[in-house]
C-alpha cells in the first residue's frame, strides 16, 4: 500500500481538493462491496488464475479470456507510470536537497535499466524481504504522520470538513472522480486468491485474508490521506497536484532535510518494487506466448546462465522506454501519471463488473443462491462501478484525463478482436492463451 499512500494524493487532490479523504472513504466502500464477489467465489473455487478462473467458471471461456485481457493492460502501463513517476520523484528529491537538476527522463531510463538488470539476473524477493521493506516504508510514514498530527498541523488538530462533499471543487461529483483513483489504491486486494492452489484450506483462509486486507488497508489509507491533506494545510492542498514527492515536502517541513532522507528511500523503493513486479508479470506472459507461437519464438527463449527470459525483458525495456518518453514528454510526468493511473483503474473496474455478473449466474445455477450475497450486493457493486464510469465521462475531465476512457475502450476493443480471431482461426489456442494471461496476472500479484 505504500506506493498508493506516497503518490496517489497527486491525482486525487486534482479533483477532490481538500475532500481527498472523503474520496478514499468512498473508494473504501466501493471496494468493500466489490470484494463480496471475489470473497464468495474464493469460498467455492481455488485456482491460481483468480479473476480469470472465476469469470470462466461462471460466464464461459470467452468472458474469462476478456477478463484476463483487461487485466493484461496492467503490465506495460504500470511499468511506464511507475518509472515516469520514479524519474520525476527522484528529480524532485535531488533538487529539494540541493542537488543538480538531473532530467526526469534520464532518471526514468536509469530506473528501467535497474529493474531490467534485476529481471535478467533473476533475483527473487522472498515474502520475508517484502515484509521487511513494507515495515520500513510504513514505519517511516507513520512516524512522519504522527509528527504532523502531534504538531497540530496547519489550522488545528481536527478538520472534519475534509469528509464533507461541499469541500471539493464541484461537490460530490469530483469526490467520485477522486474515488476512481482511490479504487486503484485498493487494486490487488484479491492477491491472496492467486494462492488458491497452494494455500492450506484455501476456501476458508483466503476469504478471511481478503476481508482482513481490505479492512486494514482501508483504515490505513483513510488515516494517511487525512494526514497528507491536513499536513499541507487545507488552503494549500492544490500544491499537491504539481508536487512529484508530496511526502518529501512534508518531511522537509516537519522534520528537516536530514531525517527526510528516510522518506526519500521509502519513495524510491516503493516505485522500484512496483515497476519490477509489473515487469516480471509482463515477462512471464511474453515468455509463455512466445513458446506457444503467439509471439515471435525468440520471446520464449531463456538465457542459459540465469534461466531468465532476457529477450522478452529486453523487448519490454524498449516498450517501456518508448511509452515513458512518449507519455512523459508529451504530457509532462505528473499529468502522464494521472492519465495512465486512470486507464489502469477503468480496466480493473471492467474486470470487477464481469465478476459481479458472473457471481449471480454461478450461484443461481448451482442452487445455493442467496438474495443478499448473490444478487443485492452484486447489483450494488455494478451500480457503483457504473456511477464511477459515468463520472469519468460526465462532465468530461480536463485534458489529458479525458483520454483515459477512450484508451481503455480501445484496449477492450482490441481484446474483443483478438478473441474473435482466436475463435474463428485458432479456437484450440483460446483456452491456452487465456490461461497464459491468467498466469501472468498470478505472477505479478505474487511478487507485488
Amino acid at each position: 500500500p505504500t506506493g498508493a499512500i506516497l503518490f496517489l494524493p497527486i491525482p486525487i487532490a486534482a479533483f477532490a481538493g481538500k475532500a481527498m479523504p472523503l474520496s478514499i472513504v468512498v473508494a473504501f466502500a466501493v471496494t468493500f462491496v466489490i470484494m463480496n464477489a471475489i470473497f464468495r467465489f474464493s469460498q467455492k473455487i481455488a485456482h491460481a488464475g483468480s479473476f480469470y478462473a472465476f469469470v470462466r467458471a461462471s460466464l464461459g471461456i470467452e468472458a474469462g479470456f476478456f477478463a484476463g485481457w483487461l487485466f493484461m493492460a496492467f503490465y506495460p502501463v504500470l511499468v511506464a507510470l511507475d518509472m515516469i513517476l520514479f524519474g520525476a520523484t527522484l528529480n524532485g528529491i535531488i533538487v529539494a536537497h540541493g542537488g543538480p537538476n538531473i532530467p526526469w527522463w534520464l532518471l526514468m531510463i536509469i530506473g528501467l535499466l535497474i529493474i531490467w538488470a534485476i529481471g535478467v539476473i533473476g533475483i527473487r524477493f522472498s515474502a520475508r524481504s517484502d515484509l521487511v521493506l513494507l515495515t520500513f516504508e510504513i514505519g517511516v510514514l507513520l512516524a512522519l504522520a504522527l509528527t504532523i498530527l502531534g504538531s497540530g498541523a496547519p489550522g488545528g488538530d481536527w478538520h472534519p470538513q475534509v469528509f464533507n462533499p461541499s469541500s471539493a471543487p464541484g461537490g460530490f461529483g469530483n469526490v467520485a472522480i477522486g474515488a476512481v483513483f482511490g479504487v486503484l489504491a485498493f487494486t490487488g486486494f484479491e492477491a491472496s486468491a492467486y494462492l488458491g492452489e497452494e494455500a492450506q484450506n484455501p476456501r476458508k483462509t483466503i476469504p478471511r485474508a481478503m476481508l482482513l486486507t481490505v479492512v486494514l488497508v482501508g483504515i490505513i489509507y483513510v488515516f494517511f490521506f487525512y494526514v497528507v491533506t491536513v499536513g499541507f494545510g487545507l488552503n494549500n492542498v492544490s500544491k499537491i497536484v504539481t508536487n512529484a514527492a508530496p511526502w518529501d515536502t512534508l518531511g522537509i517541513h516537519y522534520w528537516g532535510t536530514g531525517p527526510t532522507v528516510l522518506v526519500d528511500i521509502a519513495s524510491v523503493v516503493a516505485l522500484i518494487a512496483g515497476g519490477l513486479a509489473a515487469q516480471n508479470g509482463a515477462a512471464r506472459m511474453a515468455l509463455a506466448l512466445g513458446r506457444e507461437g503467439l509471439l515471435p519464438p525468440v520471446f520464449g527463449r531463456t538465457i542459459p546462465r540465469f534461466g531468465t527470459p532476457a529477450w522478452a525483458l529486453t523487448f519490454l525495456l524498449g516498450v517501456s522506454v518508448a511509452m515513458g518518453l512518449g507519455f512523459g514528454s508529451g504530457l509532462q510526468p505528473l499529468p502522464a501519471f494521472s492519465l495512465l493511473s486512470l486507464v489502469v483503474t477503468l480496466c480493473a473496474l471492467g474486470v470487477y463488473a464481469l465478476a459481479q455478473v458472473g457471481l449471480v449466474r454461478y450461484f443461481y445455477r448451482n442452487g445455493t443462491f442467496n438474495i443478499v450475497w448473490h444478487l443485492l450486493l452484486p447489483v450494488a457493486a455494478l451500480a457503483a462501478i457504473g456511477y464511477l464510469y459515468y463520472k469519468s465521462l460526465v462532465p468530461s475531465p480536463a485534458y489529458p484525463n479525458n483520454w483515459a476512457i477512450w484508451i481503455a475502450l480501445i484496449w477492450a476493443g482490441v481484446g474483443l478482436a483478438v478473441l474473435a480471431w482466436l475463435k474463428i482461426r485458432h479456437r484450440s489456442l483460446l483456452a491456452q492463451t487465456a490461461e497464459i494471461i491468467a498466469g501472468a496476472d498470478d505472477s505479478m500479484n505474487s511478487i507485488s
